[in-house]
C-alpha cells in the first residue's frame, strides 16, 4: 500500500512560491517525474496580514489569489484548495 497522489502546499515547499523560476519548477516536475504520484491539489492559503503594520488592501489579496492560480496551473495541479 502506498500513495497515489499528493496535495501540495507551495507556500511553504517550493522556493520562491508564487514567484518561483522555471528552474524551480522544472525541478519539481524532474520529481514527480521519479515518483509518479498524482497530482491532486494545492493548498493555497488566503492572505491578509504578512505585515506587522498593516492588513493587505484587496487588490494586493486579489493579487496574491492570482498569483497562487498562476503557479497552481505551472506545477500541474487540476484543483486547489483555499485555506484561510
Amino acid at each position: 500500500m502506498g500513495a497515489q497522489g499528493i496535495e501540495f502546499l507551495s507556500d511553504q515547499m517550493l522556493e520562491g512560491a508564487q514567484n518561483a523560476s522555471d528552474a524551480t519548477i522544472d525541478e519539481f516536475n524532474a520529481i514527480m517525474e521519479r515518483h509518479p504520484l498524482e497530482r491532486v491539489a494545492n493548498d493555497i492559503f488566503i492572505n491578509s496580514s504578512l505585515f506587522r503594520n498593516r492588513w493587505l488592501t484587496l487588490e494586493e489579496q486579489v493579487a496574491s489569489l492570482q498569483a497562487d492560480l498562476r503557479l497552481a496551473k505551472r506545477l500541474g495541479f487540476p484543483l486547489v484548495r483555499l485555506v484561510s
